[in-house]
């Protein structure tokens, strides 16, 4: 027997229709009007205000273990999204005066006030950054990890006390309403329901620095699950692969993923240290940063005495009391022969990361050409990271290459080299 669906169910829903902004606020007033007192009742009764709920555990993964070939198995009850939000004026607008929003200004996104959700209106709509494709797939309850973009230079405000893209902290979707406008175009807007702001926000560089963050979720984000849509800059989903990687690196324990409830969600992490306090302390902290730059330094530095020592060369000295020598090591072979070694260790994994400084530069041009002793470039990438270092040695000749072909740099430039060329006389 065939069936009218349409026939059958219409006396009991009536006709539909496209319903407008102004229709879907009218028919749901009320429940939207409780949304504040219910989320503050339930958030209440969970601990979040007073800050005792009971913290989760550290992430399954620690963010400095290697990540694993086959990411674990998840029971998630919940998505997990990316979201980036720029306060970044219009071009001439003095950013101290101009009212742009920022997930980092309470005035704008009260992460301690999750009640204002509703009517404070932060919401992700289909204008913004054509989010269309990636609202249609986003569901009430889907956490987002937030980040806050870097306005860049000359677009941020004098108190800007980031200056880089830093993951600030998670929230979760309260609804997603849809409507049609006045033009007849389906139109979404998602609310974001803040959870916790996390007590160290991770600066994505730093991340990327030591291996992290590096998959295609983060890489090359996409509108929908599963690698579909076109790009997304703005809202986008984590791939099953990432969730792991982006959980560990924020602190957050993937248990958030399978519990039911927000208001628990929310009161655990407010109670757990959440954010990466090491990649932060790398960041902003000068003798933080210092001491990783000298430690990497001296891991390349016996990487690079072990390599040389395999190819037969004997260690004679180091040249840290010459100012201006253009190597770091020398090495004599057996029958004599003199081996210059420039080392450099870098957490990042690309040769053109590596700078040179001029002289040495100069130095490697001069053994390019023939003059003695030999000279080498050992660069030890990714030291410190979650992957093995790797060692990447290159000629003389082949530095210069580089260099002119910009594979490598060097500090100051062209300017530079030929400001020190001409007071040495080289």
């Amino acid at each position: 027997m065939n069936a009218d669906l349409d026939a059958a169910l219409s006396p009991l829903l009536g006709q539909g229709g496209p319903v407008s902004e102004e229709q879907t606020e009218e028919a749901f007033a009320d429940v939207f009007d409780a949304m504040p007192d219910r989320i503050e009742t339930s958030f209440g009764a969970a601990g979040f205000y007073g800050r005792d709920g009971q913290p989760y555990r550290p992430p399954s993964t620690p963010w400095f273990a290697p990540r694993p070939a086959n990411a674990p198995v998840i029971s998630a009850k919940r998505s997990l999204w990316f979201v980036r939000f720029n306060p970044k004026p219009s071009a001439g607008e003095d950013p101290d005066q101009a009212d742009v929003f920022d997930v980092d200004e309470p005035l704008h996104f009260d992460w301690f006030h999750p009640e204002g959700a509703e009517d404070w209106g932060w919401r992700i709509d289909t204008d913004y950054s054509k989010a269309g494709p990636a609202l249609a797939a986003l569901c009430s309850g889907d956490l987002v990890i937030v980040q806050r973009t870097d306005p860049g230079a000359g677009r941020r405000k004098n108190n800007d006390k980031h200056g880089t893209n830093v993951l600030l902290g998670l929230a979760a979707v309260l609804h997603v309403r849809a409507y049609q406008d006045i033009f007849g175009d389906l139109r979404r807007s998602a609310c974001l329901l803040p959870l916790v702001r996390f007590d160290h926000p991770v600066p994505r560089r730093t991340a990327n620095r030591r291996g992290r963050l590096l998959g295609q979720s983060f890489s090359a984000p996409r509108q929908r699950p599963g690698r579909e849509g076109g790009v997304s800059h703005h809202l986008s989903p984590v791939e099953d692969d990432d969730i792991v990687d982006v959980l560990s690196v924020c602190g957050i324990h993937p248990e958030v993923l399978a519990e039911p409830s927000l208001a628990v969600i929310a009161a655990r992490l407010g109670n757990s240290a959440t954010g990466n306090k090491e990649f932060r302390d790398l960041r902003y902290d000068h003798v933080v940063a210092n001491d990783a730059r000298r430690a990497q330094e001296r891991e390349a530095v016996v990487r690079a005495r072990e390599w040389a020592e395999g190819k037969g060369h004997s260690y004679l000295d180091t040249a840290e009391s010459e100012a201006l020598a253009g190597y770091d090591l020398l090495f004599a072979d057996s029958v004599g022969g003199r081996l210059q070694i420039e080392v450099k260790g870098y957490s990042s994994r690309t040769l053109r990361s590596v700078h040179l400084q001029p002289s040495q530069y100069l130095r490697a041009e001069a053994a390019a050409r023939g003059v003695p002793p030999n000279w080498v470039l050992f660069a030890l990438l990714g030291v410190g990271t979650s992957r093995p270092a790797t060692e990447r040695v290159l000629l003389a000749r082949e530095a210069v290459t580089a260099i002119e072909a910009g594979g490598l740099r060097v500090k100051g430039g062209t300017a530079a080299v030929s400001k020190l060329r001409g007071q040495s006389g080289s």
